[in-house]
């Protein structure tokens, strides 16, 4: 009788463990982040973080998580969820480390330390909760701000998925800068942020009219109540496309001969798409902000 008592005592723990670690991160989640190249033509290509298995690791139950830049979170990463929060193998403190709680409130802050001596702990403070309507979801949405800022992370934490920047704080100065979530899928969900396939590298395709589409530009990027979008050739027959970062199209138009203007002004403040296309095929995408 004992020995059930202990089978099941262990079972259960296992069970509570599993279920606790499948709230962030199980196995098969994928991400698609946008990732800056330094070479020119500078595109911006895609990078993706995956998990791809489950293991003891450190004495705790881990999903590990791979294709990370390794400029912040180790590559791989050993993550587990305990209580609402995740923590993080950090080889740099030989500690597990917390890196996100799901639990915050406006007001509350918490310290991601191990990253990259000799800079010190990342703080994270919420500033303010809402929730976001991603597919069929309304998740939760934590807007932060962070120290020091030789780490970039955006200011967004959204439930279940992270950072909508990248998966962890990365250093300013790594070779390739990763930001910018586009695609989320694990076995329940299938979250998409951007207008375009995930792995999408965004160039000028090598159409007959690339002078006329190298040419488009965009301002003032940031905007506020317009975007003049300008080209030193005629644009007709093509349309120009306005995405939201949730992959929403929030104005069409089509293009003529001369500079073409955007009205915004009942934009809320984000990040937008500007698509040039023709016939349904996109041939420039530029990336904008909302102030």
């Amino acid at each position: 009788m004992k020995e059930f008592f202990l089978l099941f005592a262990f079972t259960v723990s296992s069970l509570q463990a599993f279920s606790q670690a499948s709230d962030f991160a199980p196995v098969g989640a994928t991400w698609y982040y946008s990732e800056t190249s330094t070479i020119m033509p500078y595109p911006e290509k895609f990078r993706l973080v995956e998990v791809t298995g489950e293991e003891v690791f450190q004495g705790k139950l881990c999903r590990k998580i791979e294709g990370l830049t390794g400029c912040g979170l180790p590559n791989p990463c050993y993550v587990f969820s305990q209580n609402d929060s995740v923590f993080y193998w950090s080889p740099n403190t030989s500690m597990f480390q917390l890196v996100y709680d799901f639990n915050a409130m406006p007001g509350d802050f918490w310290d991601i330390d191990g990253l990259l001596p000799p800079f010190g702990p990342v703080r994270i403070m919420i500033d303010s909760l809402t929730n976001r309507i991603v597919g069929n979801d309304t998740l939760k949405l934590w807007h932060t701000s962070h120290t020091p800022t030789v780490f970039d992370w955006g200011n967004e934490i959204l439930e279940k998925v992270g950072n909508t920047c990248f998966m962890g704080p990365t250093y300013a100065l790594c070779e390739n800068q990763t930001c910018g979530l586009r695609c989320y899928a694990d076995p329940e969900v299938d979250y998409r942020f951007v207008p375009y396939a995930c792995d999408t590298t965004i160039f000028t395709s090598k159409t007959k009219d690339i002078a006329a589409l190298e040419s488009i530009s965009m301002n003032p990027n940031p905007f506020d109540d317009k975007i003049i979008l300008s080209s030193i050739y005629a644009l007709e027959g093509y349309s120009f496309l306005l995405y939201d970062q949730l992959g929403r199209l929030v104005h069409k138009q089509v293009l003529g001969t001369g500079n073409a203007t955007i009205e915004t002004r009942d934009l809320p403040p984000g990040i937008y798409f500007g698509v040039v296309g023709e016939g349904g095929r996109m041939e420039k995408l530029i990336k904008v902000f909302r102030n």
